[in-house]
Order: structure tokens, then sequence, then C-alpha cells
């Protein structure tokens, strides 16, 4: 049995681990950030490969059956360690890449300024806290945004405006008020302030914190920013919102990344 906490992260991702091995990964990972960004890159890789359907077998394709002699040991648990997997899924990336001609050319790396969007939730907050019909009479670009008018059941589009690359929406029950922004990108993980939490909500990474008395919870989608800002009494409607995020981004690049994960599976690298 590896020692090696490294070597561990795949299965401790699948919950193959016994206890032991678990304690031992999790005190590791919170000591070591570096650790846990491994950990997030896995998580990531696994996302985009669930976030695509399976491709068809071609025509005439059969899979060849494997014999074991009974008297042969057991098959034994696998794991692969984390390096092992990426490099995988690095040198699949570079043959699909080859072959299909696609020059990979990624979403622009997003480091938002939380505090100023906090404070744009703020001044949405005082330019539509007086009546209902104040809320009417606020912007309602709806094509700015690609987040739905009705949002976990009873939040309902109150505001949508477009401010430069960022779009901003406000969600409201009636009581409490739940900001969105969002925009094209990919994340810089490593750029998060140090005092708030990474965790997975709904299969995607994401982060949680307080910034100026609001909580905030980013979170990214197929090549789609999203930042929720609401009071501490929204937090779980924050996360129920995180799931209906659409982020249809389906070009070239994204089906790559997909194609990778399934190559990177179909070797056995996982």
């Amino acid at each position: 049995m590896s020692t090696e906490p490294r070597d561990l992260l795949s299965a401790y991702i699948d919950g193959e681990l016994d206890p032991d091995e678990v304690a031992l990964v999790e005190a590791h990972l919170a000591e070591q950030p570096g650790l846990r960004e491994e950990l997030d890159a896995l998580w990531r890789t696994r996302q985009l490969v669930r976030d695509l359907p399976l491709l068809p077998l071609p025509e005439g394709f059969r899979p060849i059956p494997r014999s074991r002699s009974p008297l042969s040991p057991a098959p034994t648990r696998r794991r692969i360690g984390a390096r092992s997997l990426l490099a995988g899924a690095v040198a699949t990336l570079m043959v699909w890449g080859l072959l299909l001609s696609v020059d990979p050319v990624g979403e622009a790396v997003v480091r938002p300024d939380l505090a100023s969007v906090v404070g744009s939730h703020i001044s949405v907050l005082g330019e539509g806290n007086s009546t209902s019909s104040g809320v009417s009479e606020m912007p309602m670009d709806t094509e700015a945004i690609t987040a739905p008018e009705y949002m976990d059941g009873d939040f309902r589009l109150m505001y949508a405006e477009k401010k430069g690359d960022m779009a901003q929406a406000m969600y409201s029950d009636g009581i409490r008020r739940i900001s969105l922004f969002e925009q094209r990108g990919r994340i810089d993980w490593h750029s998060m302030p140090e005092d708030g939490e990474m965790m997975m909500i709904d299969g995607a990474t994401a982060w949680h914190g307080a910034i100026r008395g609001y909580d905030v919870l980013l979170t990214e989608r197929r090549g789609m920013v999203y930042v929720l800002v609401g009071s501490g009494t929204s937090e779980s409607a924050m996360e129920e919102m995180t799931s209906q995020m659409p982020g249809a981004d389906t070009s070239v690049w994204h089906r790559l990344i997909g194609f990778c994960g399934r190559t990177v599976d179909f070797f056995g690298l996982g």
C-alpha cells in the first residue's frame, strides 16, 4: 500500500480508501496547499468528462475478453497517482490536438475583483430597495445574461445589465436578494483569498467566503465564470443556484477536453 498522499488522490475521489487512508490524505490536504490544488485539478478533469456524452463505439468493434486462471491471485485494487493521471491526460490532449488540428486557445484567465463585485451588489440593492414599483423600473436587459429568469424555484429576476465584460443580474424571493455576475473565461483558482473555503458543488469546483460581510460563492461551468453574492441567510439558495447555471459552451475546445478525458478512462489511467 502506498503511503504517499499524492498517489492516493484518485482513489480518494472515488471513495476507495479505508478510514486510515482517508485521514492521512485529509491531514496532508489541510497542511499542503499544493496537494489541494492537485486534488482540485483532478475534480475539474472528472467534471469535464461527466459533462459530455460518451462516444459510440465504431461499427464492428468488439471487445476481446480476457480470461484468468482460477489459480491466479485475485486482482488487487488499482491506484493511479495524480501525476500519472494528469500526465496521461496531457499526452492524450496532444494526440487529439494533432488529429483534429485544433488550436487549443483556452478562455481568458479570470481573476474576479470580489470587492468590486460586492460593491456593485450593494449599489443595486440601494437602487431597488424602496418599493415594488422601484424594482420594476430597474434595468432588465435579459439578453445580457445566460442565467434563467427564475432560479431555485422562488427567486425571480428583477435586474439585469451588462457592465463591460461582466453581466450582473439580481434575483429576489420577496425577502432575500442575490446578485449573479457572469463572464466568459476560466477562474485563476490560485488568486482566491486564503480566508475562503474551496469546495465541490454539484461536481464543480467552487470557492466560498465572506467579503464586506456578504457571502460570496464563485464557480465556473464550461467556459463561464459565475459569482453569487448574498446575505448569510442566502447561502443555501446560492449553492442551489449554481446547479442551474447553463454555461452552455459547446466549443470544439471543450469537446476536445471531453474526448481526452474519455480516452484517459479507456486506457485505464483514471
